[in-house]
């Protein structure tokens, strides 16, 4: 009976924590679209056309980072539920096709993507797994040093108990020791903003396949490692 009313008190706490937090990251973009809205009701006759085109891009930020919250959050809700089976995926024409995918943000950043020595498939879903290093592309993206184009490297790592052992290196700020398990958690955030979704996904898709997800300093910046499945022998 102690042993489950401590579990109980856990969940109460991570719930509270968690309501916490959603609760701030919703108040702040919501904040600017009221208050942005009322501006634009107020002045809509008395401000330049430049202005009025400022408060604009203002909601329009928030409301694009209300819709990623939303977005993030039903995915990470999705996820671990009864869905397709697991099957092999090509790993590299995977990868290519998010990197395509992220051609805006690839772009704007200067950001060069390379690959080197990848399993040519591992075992999984490929919509997940495509998350899984979508979400590590954007957040080597996101933590670049500034100025410094990112140059992101996914590799082959060998193998470990029936996984594939990947990595995703980047040149960027890194991550300080004392976030390196704190980073992975629900809505954690770095520096760099985002929704504090993207880490926790691919913890959880990754875990949910029964792999390993951690982070080590690089050569320069951070070393992603993930741990997928090989797929079964017939």
């Amino acid at each position: 009976a102690t042993a489950r009313a401590r579990r109980e008190q856990e969940i109460r706490e991570r719930v509270d924590h968690l309501l916490r937090v959603l609760g701030h990251d919703l108040r702040t973009p919501l904040t600017a679209v009221l208050g942005y809205g009322q501006l634009l009701d107020e002045r809509l006759d008395k401000e330049t056309p430049e202005k009025l085109r400022e408060m604009v891009a203002v909601l329009r930020r928030s409301a694009e980072g209300l819709r990623r919250l939303a977005e993030g959050m039903l995915e990470y809700a999705a996820l671990g539920r009864e869905g397709s089976p697991l099957g092999p995926v090509v790993l590299e024409p995977l990868l290519r096709t998010v990197e395509a995918e992220l051609a805006d943000p690839i772009g704007r950043s200067g950001a060069a993507i390379r690959y080197r020595g990848l399993p040519e498939r591992v075992w999984g879903r490929p919509v997940e797994v495509g998350r899984v290093f979508r979400n590590l592309f954007e957040n080597a993206i996101r933590y670049a040093r500034p100025g410094v184009p990112p140059e992101i490297e996914v590799a082959g790592e060998g193998e470990d108990r029936g996984f594939h052992v990947i990595s995703v290196a980047d040149n960027g700020r890194g991550v300080a020791p004392e976030d390196r398990e704190r980073i992975f958690g629900l809505f954690e955030k770095g520096p760099g903003g985002g929704t504090g979704l993207g880490l926790a996904l691919v913890h959880r898709i990754v875990t949910g396949y029964g792999g390993r997800v951690w982070v080590e300093p690089g050569e320069e910046g951070s070393r992603f490692y993930v741990t997928l499945p090989r797929v079964p022998e017939a």
